[in-house]
This record gives structure tokens, sequence and C-alpha cells, in this order.
């Protein structure tokens, strides 16, 4: 590969680092999962009731048909993607991806303490800062015999079965999500909150008020970086 595809850098990358590294699997797949997890349940529901209704003799049949999952779908994804549609959880979702002292929040990243580590990490490190700046790297980079503080992150913390039923409400999973706590109380999740329970009932005609005059946003200017990339011309001295 070297020889006849010089242009082309591979980047191998251990496993098990999905749910330690990507912030969608951190902070945004549990909630995302769940609410379209309560959807597909609501509509399972609706549709057995609505067949009772019309026979109560009858037993109730689920229809799996191509076109009525898909147009059940496009309501899961809606109502998943405004569970997740918050700063709040996309903030910790970052910083979230823990390595030991650091974390992708821009916090971190812009800190003085990691501008620092890079500005001193040529001369304290110049192997690991020859394979960062080189377009090619022509050794392998050094495999750390033994387990490392990372290897002991739980993988599984977001299979917990008191989460997993669909009754729990979506604002626990979110609060739990945020706040890094993956047991909740029996009183919180009794305690359902009104604004959290998805419209199962309502779904047609809370879809066209959203997007009767619908108009696209222009895409917003991104600039928290700016400050910080004006120090990267000291990490070549």
């Amino acid at each position: 590969m070297k020889a006849k595809h010089s242009n082309i850098l591979l980047d191998f990358v251990p496993g098990g680092c999905t749910g330690v590294a990507q912030p969608c699997d951190v902070g945004m797949q549990r909630p995302f999962k769940h609410s379209a997890k309560r959807s597909y349940h609501e509509d399972i529901v609706q549709s057995f009731t609505s067949q009772l209704e019309q026979n109560p003799d009858t037993v109730p049949t689920l229809s799996k048909k191509l076109g009525v999952v898909r147009d059940w779908s496009a309501r899961w994804l809606w109502n998943a993607y405004n569970v997740i549609n918050r700063p709040d959880l996309v903030k910790k979702a970052f910083e979230g991806c823990k390595v030991r002292s650091w974390d992708l929040s821009y916090e971190c990243l812009t800190s003085f303490r990691a501008r620092e580590k890079l500005r001193n990490l040529k001369h304290e490190n110049p192997q690991f800062w020859a394979e960062l700046s080189n377009d090619v790297v022509k050794v392998p980079c050094n495999m750390v015999n033994g387990k490392v503080a990372e290897d002991n992150q739980d993988l599984d913390q977001d299979n917990s079965k008191d989460i997993e039923n669909s009754h729990v409400p979506i604002s626990l999973v979110v609060q739990q999500t945020i706040c890094q706590d993956a047991t909740p109380s029996p009183e919180s999740v009794i305690k359902v909150n009104n604004s959290d329970a998805e419209r199962a009932f309502d779904d047609e005609a809370e879809a066209d008020l959203h997007f009767q005059g619908a108009k696209v946003d222009k895409a917003p200017f991104f600039d928290c970086y700016d400050a910080f990339w004006k120090h990267f011309g000291s990490l070549q001295s």
C-alpha cells in the first residue's frame, strides 16, 4: 500500500473506541433511540386500540408493510430529533468523550493547558510529534503493552435494564445523560412530565402546523475556534 499508493494515509483505530471517543455514541444515541422506541410503542398501542374499538372480538394484528412502517417512522425520527436538539445535551456529549484528564469539550480543547501541552509536545515526545507532523508515517505507532486507564471504560453503560422500558420518560433519560447518572430513582420514573409525553394521536395536525410556511435558514457562521487557531503558528517553533 505504501509503495503503490503513498498518498493514502492509513489510520488504525483500536477496537472499542466508539463508546469512548465518539460524541454521538457517548451522549446522543441513548435518548435518540429511547425516543424512537417510545414513538414506536405508541403507534402499536394506537393501532391495536383502533382495531379493538371497531371490533372488540377481533385479534389485533400489526402491519409490517413497508408503506405503513415508512409513514410511522417519519414521526419517530422527528420526535427523536427534537429530543436531542438541545445545546446542553450536545455539549455534554463532547464533554463525555474522556481519555484520562482530557475530553472533547470546547473548553478543554482551547484551554491554556491544551495549548501548553501542544507547544511542549515537540520537546517532550519527539517521536510522537514526528508522527503527527509528517504526512507519511514510516514506522508503525508504538503499541502499549498491558492495560491503560481508558481500557477500564464501561462500554455497556447504556445497556442498563432500568432505563430500557418505554414507560421511562424521555426527560429522565436526557437528565441522566447530562448528569452521567444511569440509575434512576423510583420517584423520578413514576413522575412523568406531561410535556415529555409524545403525542401519538395528533401527529398529522402537528406535522401540518410545523411545515406550513417553513423556510430554509442559512447555515450559522461558526467562529468559536478562530481565537484558538491563531496560536497554531507557535507550535511550529
